[in-house]
């Protein structure tokens, strides 16, 4: 399969597995440096907004 500018790869979740906060996600493809990502739960817990007050989730 060629891959090409733009295009898109969706996968999911495995079956058994939940991804948590802090968790790390990682897509290797050859050829290609591979596509890292922080999870983080945004829903479930305190974040600080730009002017400084508190956001819950």
């Amino acid at each position: 399969m060629t891959l090409l500018p733009g295009d898109i790869i969706l996968t999911g979740t495995p079956g058994a597995v939940v991804i948590q906060d802090g968790d790390i996600v990682e897509c290797h493809i050859d050829g290609f440096r591979p596509l890292i990502n922080p999870v983080k739960d945004l829903k479930g817990r305190k974040e600080e907004s730009e002017n400084g007050s508190t956001i819950e989730g």
